[in-house]
């Protein structure tokens, strides 16, 4: 695990966010949690939230945000955790420090055996930082078929964000 000890918030915690895409005045519910890793080598939390009182309902996929534990203001209601909690954390750190680990062996091995140990591997991109990607992408998928179905899918949506207080 890393130098500096994280721990995940529990799932059903409710907190109140800074992010652009936040509907305003709204909380939102821990749904998902998974870790990333920054520049420096510093373990990321990285949360899925979904509005409170809705939760991920079909009608809300697009107020779903996916954030860092920085951009939480505060914790309105703090969700269950156990010791399996921590043992998830554990476990994805040695995921996501076991695939850095191959990044860096492959990057090592193409240099054709030159020791270049103490030069960082400039990008990496954790498992989970991948699936976020993937998630994201899938609904950018899901937008496009929605389009060819309802030419006027978007003109509702922005009325619907308009109705929610939602500007972007």
């Amino acid at each position: 695990m890393a130098d500096e000890h994280v721990k995940f918030l529990g799932l059903g915690t409710v907190v109140e966010v800074d992010d652009m895409d936040a509907l305003k005045d709204t909380k939102y519910v821990v749904m998902a949690r998974a870790i990333g890793q920054d520049s420096n080598g510093e373990t990321i939390l990285r949360y899925m939230l979904a509005p409170h009182p809705h939760g991920d309902v079909p009608d809300q996929k697009d107020n779903i945000l996916r954030i860092t534990a920085s951009q939480i203001k505060q914790v309105i209601y703090e969700g269950y955790t156990d010791e399996l909690d921590e043992k998830l954390l554990d476990d994805l750190e040695n995921t996501m420090r076991g695939a850095l680990a191959q990044v860096k062996s492959k990057a090592k091995a193409e240099t054709n055996g030159q020791n270049n140990s103490d030069e960082p591997v400039k990008q990496t991109v954790p498992l989970v930082q991948q699936e976020t990607k993937n998630v994201v992408e899938n609904q950018e998928f899901k937008e496009k078929e929605l389009l060819k179905k309802d030419p006027f899918y978007k003109f509702r949506k922005m009325k619907e964000e308009n109705a929610n207080g939602r500007s972007d």
